[in-house]
């Protein structure tokens, strides 16, 4: 198990980073009468609004440094 910590580093950090890549959320707000494009009470323009929450994002910047540790692991090894 010591032996291939590098590379088991590496898969897990790489399946969190996808996961959470691939867990977006949305918003969606139908368009009102009239002309839609005109946003006279600054809310949000109509449409859908594609976000990270912040759980999300916290976790992709931790998938992404333990791929990074699991490729210095991997590359501390080969030298």
């Amino acid at each position: 198990m010591k032996k291939y910590i590098g590379e088991l580093l590496i898969i897990v950090g790489s399946g969190i980073f996808t996961y959470n890549v691939l867990s977006f959320s949305y918003t969606y707000k139908p368009a009102s009468f009239g002309n839609p494009f005109l946003n006279l009470d600054n809310d949000l323009l109509p449409g859908i609004a594609y976000y990270y929450n912040t759980t999300s994002i916290v976790s992709i910047t931790v998938a992404v440094m333990v791929v990074c540790v699991g490729y210095f692991i991997i590359k501390n090894k080969k030298v």
